[in-house]
């Protein structure tokens, strides 16, 4: 991949806004008084993704074909998701503010995980991830499986904010105005892409050789410090699950958009920290307006 997808468009869209629990009535689909089929009920999940409301997303999903548990799976891994500080509030909160940047998404849910971001937290994460997987119905699951990534992705960052609920670019690198500037001409050797002092690293490949979440173990996630092997996972689930969601959505494309920047990057090439770290720094990470 010549240097890295360096100066590939990293426009993100995240139009979204949260809504109601899982059994409760969604408003999100206005456009259409009382969905109902197949096709309603699919347009309605994708109304209600698009506004960030992942509880009523995955209820019409299920009214299109699920299987006795899937209800029962997701409203576990909606609640563990609330538990971990990743509510609907949240989400809510989150997308109104982040605008149309998905790594300023993924900024303010760490701003929000950072107050215990920790190893617990994040293998009680990825465990959730694993929750998600029994859920039958392909399109709720994949609904769940994203939200839940995105949150992971987060968290991992969060482990490295200096500032309990305000995580920023220089938790990611050490000069970021310098680190734009370098990363823009390709100097991935500058030191202001850098970072000291902070536990994320490029580490080891995952322990169980896993380069995707669905085959990582808990092992992979419940010790050491984070890694950019854990996040290079974690993107790509996020392509996995925002390609099983398919079209219909603004927030599957820009989950595409953001995941295809750095979906084949190669973390054992030169100065590959530094590359990695100026690719999500230009995609917002760090940054809160």
């Amino acid at each position: 991949m010549s240097r890295w997808r360096i100066w590939r468009s990293t426009s993100v869209a995240a139009s979204l806004i949260a809504g109601a629990g899982l059994l409760a009535s969604c408003n999100a689909y206005q456009f259409m008084d009382s969905p109902s089929g197949d096709a309603q009920y699919l347009a309605a999940a994708h109304s209600c993704l698009d506004q960030g409301d992942y509880a009523c997303a995955t209820q019409y999903f299920l009214k299109i074909s699920s299987s006795a548990g899937d209800t029962q799976y997701s409203e576990r891994a909606m609640a563990r998701l609330s538990q971990s500080g990743i509510g609907v509030g949240t989400f809510a909160s989150a997308i109104l503010q982040s605008g149309s940047n998905l790594g300023r998404l993924i900024t303010l849910f760490a701003d929000s995980l950072s107050y215990q971001a920790s190893n617990a937290l994040r293998l009680e994460l990825f465990q959730n991830y694993k929750l998600t997987l029994n859920i039958q119905n392909t399109q709720a699951q994949a609904a769940l499986r994203m939200i839940t990534a995105l949150a992971l992705l987060a968290e991992l960052f969060a482990e490295d904010a200096s500032i309990a609920g305000y995580y920023t670019s220089r938790d990611l690198v050490d000069n970021p105005s310098g680190c734009i500037t370098a990363g823009a001409l390709g100097s991935f050797s500058s030191e202001d892409c850098a970072i000291t002092g902070k536990k994320l690293s490029i580490g080891l490949s995952l322990g169980s050789n896993a380069t995707t979440l669905s085959n990582a173990v808990n092992s992979d996630f419940s010790s050491g410090n984070a890694t950019l092997y854990m996040v290079q996972a974690t993107i790509s689930e996020l392509n996995t699950a925002s390609n099983l969601l398919g079209g219909g959505s603004k927030f599957v494309s820009s989950a595409l958009a953001f995941v295809s920047i750095l979906l084949d990057f190669d973390l054992t090439q030169t100065n590959a920290d530094r590359a990695y770290r100026y690719l999500l720094l230009n995609a917002g990470l760090g940054k809160h307006s």
